[in-house]
């Protein structure tokens, strides 16, 4: 028998055949009255958690900017000072790598390339031009190199290098604060950057009592003094020291100490203060290498119509995101912004036009708080001011961005597994994963991030910023318990952590 209109017994009957099978809520019902209690719960554990650490933070005279919000139900969870500025040290690369994916695209590739005229088997002038590739080392100078031989080509008499793609500020805004020291961490930028405008030196022990060798790369380009004496197993040993000097051309560094027999060879890697003419020495003595005759001239100057010779390309921006957040790379970082002020201007790339893309930018993802400072792409040093709020504010919007959004995630360090969070939360790796940027400066500490947990319908933006406390690995402890407490306290699936 057909039903065609349902009586009010057919549908008594129906609801308890569907209760007695369902002793739970249907998914489309609201949330429980318990369920509700335990969302609560869920925020008020997470605003205990915030407010320990504020009152650690008070006992340390530091300062503390905190936000924590639902990604997917984009509500806060709990705040402190979140509008307030401060220093979010290589927190500030989440700005550059998002302004730089969105300007640019994830397929963003930079170029480098050779130009001469050739003459048969000889070119008179041969320009090396990019567009400020980070990538452009040993291995890919090498490409362009064979690229040239395949050619024919045998004489090489002039090199000039083209470093007009970007301006000749090569120092970006804030590096000055520390002018002596001589680590890669704080290598300048330039269009044309060889080996990121850094030398590696190799100490090789030799046999105990006698000298060590002592290499680097291009030898055109610099001259070594080298002290380094190769000792026994156990004897006194003096810690290999490294000091460069600025030459009228090239470089010219002093190293000294000890290095044990039998053992690896030790690599000292320093930045070039003035990096313009080094790419051309590379080039040079990569040529010699493979057997053509380059003269020494090694000079600056731009391209003057030749024809292409040879060209590379580098990864594609989603790639080099990698780099930039998994490990926090302040070269790439710094390279990216000149990038983006040249592709905004349509002129010589610049820190201060590209640093106007990403605060026009950061301006589009929320209400700039008062104080909010943009000076640097990577975050070294007193030069921005950012706030908790904003920062999460930017991780919500990323995430939410079907284009964009998978290659920002994946550029992320991963605690427990990889980048500079491999030593850091692992305890949680088998329930929830916290991805998320590091920053560490001489007083100020950041992390900002997601959590997703495995029992939890919820994902979690966070952003923590600590200033003003001298022991940084004492404020990430405490950092890191914090993101605890919220990892245990995010709602089970079913509930809620709304207000």
């Amino acid at each position: 028998m057909f039903i065609t209109r349902r009586s009010p017994v057919v549908l008594c009957l129906v609801a308890l055949a569907v209760g007695l099978g369902r002793p739970h809520a249907p998914v489309w019902a609201s949330p429980s009255a318990e369920a509700k209690v335990n969302g609560a719960s869920a925020r008020s554990k997470a605003r205990s958690a915030a407010e320990h650490l504020h009152e650690w933070v008070t006992r340390q005279k530091g300062q503390l900017s905190l936000h924590v919000a639902s990604a997917n139900r984009r509500l806060d969870v709990a705040s402190i000072n979140g509008e307030l500025t401060l220093n979010p040290a290589s927190n500030t690369k989440l700005l550059t790598l998002a302004a730089a994916l969105r300007e640019l695209g994830p397929e963003w590739r930079f170029k480098t390339r050779l130009s001469g005229r050739a003459r048969g088997d000889t070119v008179d002038r041969l320009v090396i031009w990019s567009d400020g590739d980070p990538t452009l080392d040993r291995p890919a100078m090498l490409e362009l190199a064979f690229q040239v031989v395949r050619r024919g080509l045998r004489n090489i008499r002039r090199i000039v290098v083209d470093q007009s793609a970007f301006d000749d500020k090569f120092v970006p805004p804030a590096f000055e604060q520390r002018p002596n020291e001589w680590a890669a961490f704080r290598a300048p930028v330039s269009a044309v950057a060889f080996e990121r405008n850094t030398l590696s030196i190799s100490v090789v022990p030799g046999v105990a009592g006698q000298a060590a060798s002592v290499n680097a790369f291009p030898p055109s380009f610099l001259s070594l003094v080298s002290n380094v004496r190769t000792i026994k197993h156990g004897d006194g040993q003096e810690p290999l020291q490294a000091t460069p000097s600025v030459e009228k051309v090239g470089i010219k560094v002093q190293i000294r100490g000890t290095i044990e027999v039998n053992s690896a060879p030790a690599i000292l890697v320093r930045r070039v203060d003035d990096p313009r003419l080094m790419p051309g020495f590379a080039l040079a003595d990569t040529l010699r290498m493979l057997g053509l005759n380059v003269a020494n001239a090694v000079e600056l100057g731009t391209l003057d119509n030749e024809p292409l010779l040879a060209q590379r390309t580098s990864p594609e921006l989603s790639s080099l995101a990698q780099s930039l957040g998994k490990e926090s790379d302040n070269f790439t970082a710094e390279m990216l912004v000149k990038a983006l002020g040249a592709h905004a201007t349509s002129h010589m790339g610049s820190s201060v036009d590209g640093m106007d893309v990403i605060r026009r930018f950061a301006e589009q993802i929320h209400p700039l708080a008062p104080g909010t400072r943009l000076m640097n792409g990577s975050g070294l040093y007193d030069a921005n001011r950012l706030s908790a709020r904003l920062l999460t504010e930017l991780l919500s919007k990323m995430r939410d961005d079907v284009h964009l959004g998978p290659e920002f995630l994946s550029s992320l360090a991963v605690a427990g597994r990889d980048g500079t969070l491999r030593k850091r939360l692992g305890s949680h790796a088998a329930t929830a994963v916290v991805r998320a940027k590091t920053g560490t400066l001489n007083g100020a500490v950041s992390l900002s991030g997601y959590l997703d947990h495995e029992k939890s319908a919820e994902s979690w933006v966070f952003s923590v910023v600590v200033n003003g406390i001298d022991s940084t690995s004492l404020v990430r402890q405490k950092i890191d318990e914090f993101v605890s407490s919220l990892i245990d306290a995010m709602p089970a699936e079913g509930e809620e952590s709304s207000r």
